[in-house]
Formats: structure tokens, C-alpha cells, sequence
């Protein structure tokens, strides 16, 4: 049986209106305050309550996006202020239980933690730097000194990324990255200037005490 699930919510919940340019004027279908709390808060207490109806215990890992900031006042104000955050606090509030464990570090870009003694991190992944349009070489290469940067803090063997707006995997040596998929099902401006097509997808996996991550799959959310 399966007693105890962790949700990772790597940002980009909420979609800000000034991202780039002319969003605001062609892009945005609904508010950040309705995303929020007339879509966002109620979809997602729902999951979360579904959750504990399966689970024994529920931990959740928040991250923030890119899609979250104010790019407008990227100079005046703290990273911390980010809708994905606001959005995390209220989710909070509204799930008040004593058997779900949230972790919103507003200070932090990721979230280290361990599951049944594998090292994981979570972050967005805007941070990885693309070559030809592509982020592999860099999803690797930026893993790789995270392992080595947190090597006295907790062993890195599983990264977790968003921002890609597509599920898979890759592995080099002992360290495996997964990128999850996307809610959305159109994105204009990922269309035109990345070629990347989002496909609706939530990866789920299954860590084992003894053999760490022993499954994965792909659910589409279609």
C-alpha cells in the first residue's frame, strides 16, 4: 500500500501579466486575482482533500516560477514577491490538516528534501541555461554542481524540473532529471518563439525504500 504521497508544486501556478511583451493584452484569459482564488483555490483544496482521502500523509514542496514575478518591478522588489507564493499561502490556509506538511520557503529558489533516503531537488528550472533551443546539456551540467555544491548537506540523485512544458527523462551517471508537463494546453508565445507545443501532462512516480525510484508515469491530463 501506499501510505504516504509528496506533491511538488514547482511554480508557475499563476500566470503574471507582464511576463513579456503585450501578454497583458493578447495572452491573459483570466486575472491573477480569479486565477487565484476562483480557479486556482478551489481546484486545487479539492485535490489536496481528494489526496488525504487516499493518503495516510500528504507533504507538499512549493517552488516559485517565473510566470509568478513582477518583471516591472524586478528591480525594486524582493524575488519573494511572486503570485505562485501568494497562491501557496492561501492553498495553506485553506488546507488546515494535521496529517499534510507544507514547505513554502519563501526565501529559497528550490527545496531539498529526502524520500525514503533518496535526495531529491525541486525547482523550477528557468535558471537552466539553453543551447540551440535546448536544455539538456544544461539541466545536466547545472546538476551536476548542485551535487557537488550540497554534497555535505544531502546526496543529489533525483532533480526535479518544470518550466519546460514537457514531461521526460534523462539520466548521466548516477543523477536523473525529470521535467514534468504542463495544465495548459496552448501557449502562444511558447509556440512562436520555443517551437514547444504544451502537451496537458502530471508526471507521478513511486520511491522505494531500497530501490529508489521504481516507477514513473506520464498522466494525461486530456
Amino acid at each position: 500500500p501506499l501510505r504516504n504521497l509528496v506533491v511538488i508544486m514547482n511554480g508557475d501556478i499563476v500566470d503574471c501579466e507582464a511576463v513579456y511583451p503585450s501578454q497583458a493584452v493578447d495572452h491573459i484569459a483570466v486575472p491573477i486575482i480569479d486565477q487565484i482564488f476562483s480557479v486556482g483555490l478551489p481546484a486545487f483544496t479539492g485535490f489536496m482533500y481528494g489526496c488525504l482521502e487516499n493518503f495516510e500523509t500528504v507533504t507538499a514542496y512549493c517552488q516559485r516560477g517565473n510566470h509568478g514575478r513582477q518583471n516591472a518591478a524586478k528591480w525594486s522588489s524582493s524575488k519573494s514577491t511572486n503570485w505562485d507564493f501568494v497562491f501557496y499561502k492561501a492553498l495553506e490556509t485553506m488546507v488546515r490538516n494535521d496529517r499534510v506538511e507544507w514547505n513554502i520557503d519563501v526565501r529559497d529558489w528550490k527545496s531539498t528534501f529526502w524520500i525514503e533516503r533518496i535526495g531529491f531537488l525541486a525547482c523550477h528550472g528557468d535558471m537552466i541555461k539553453r543551447y540551440y533551443n535546448l536544455p539538456f546539456y544544461g539541466m545536466t551540467r547545472q546538476a551536476q554542481r548542485w551535487c557537488n555544491a550540497y554534497r555535505n548537506k544531502i546526496k543529489l540523485q533525483h532533480f526535479l524540473f518544470g518550466h519546460f512544458h514537457s514531461s521526460g527523462m534523462l539520466r548521466f551517471n548516477d543523477v536523473v532529471i525529470h521535467t514534468n508537463g504542463s495544465f495548459v494546453t496552448d501557449d502562444p508565445y511558447a509556440e512562436e518563439h520555443l517551437g514547444v507545443a504544451s502537451v496537458p501532462e502530471q508526471t507521478i512516480m513511486g520511491v522505494h525504500p531500497t530501490y529508489g525510484v521504481s516507477w514513473r508515469y506520464v498522466l494525461n491530463l486530456k
